[in-house]
């Protein structure tokens, strides 16, 4: 995949976290969602960070959303946290 701008759904949940929604894709176990300020959303939806995001929503075992925190990028696994607690 290209780098470029995301392009997918992102609804706002609350002053600081976006939700992409499972319908996004066939597949996701859970939704993602993105937390970070008005500010940083404009950046985060400049590079393809939530797409990432989606796609750990598919990991087996994973349990109520893919999480990303502030200072999420493209490229660094790292980055994208996700809960497998239950």
């Amino acid at each position: 995949m290209s780098q470029g701008d995301f392009t997918g759904p992102l609804e706002r949940i609350n002053d600081y976290c976006w939700r992409i929604p499972r319908s996004y894709k066939q597949g996701m176990r859970v939704e993602g969602r993105i937390y970070v300020s008005d500010a940083l959303i404009d950046l985060v939806q400049h590079d393809q960070a939530p797409e990432q995001v989606a796609n750990v929503a598919f990991l087996p075992g994973i349990q109520m959303a893919s999480l990303a925190m502030p200072d999420i990028h493209w490229g660094v696994w790292l980055y994208h946290r996700w809960c497998l607690c239950h």
